[in-house]
């Protein structure tokens, strides 16, 4: 099994997605999510299911499907704040 894990970079409009193995302690990059709008702050759902995200540069929040197997992000909707 393997963990996912989510880094935002807000000046290149991009959420980067990681996979850790809880064995070796192995960190890898497994893709890039364009988010524009300066991706800052990031949530997960209390099921794992759902990232939310704020755009700051937008005033706005998304919240993207988390795909359980790979850990892919889907958008699912934005509102504005």
């Amino acid at each position: 099994m393997k963990y996912h894990g989510y880094v935002s970079f807000q000046d290149d409009d991009k959420i980067s997605i990681f996979t850790s193995d809880p064995t070796t302690g192995q960190l890898d990059w497994q893709e890039d999510v364009v988010v524009e709008g300066g991706p800052a702050p990031l949530a997960i759902s209390p099921d794992k299911n759902v990232l939310y995200v704020g755009r700051r540069g937008r005033q706005e929040i998304s919240c993207y499907r988390i795909d359980p197997g790979s850990g892919g992000l889907s958008l699912l909707g934005t509102v504005p704040l």
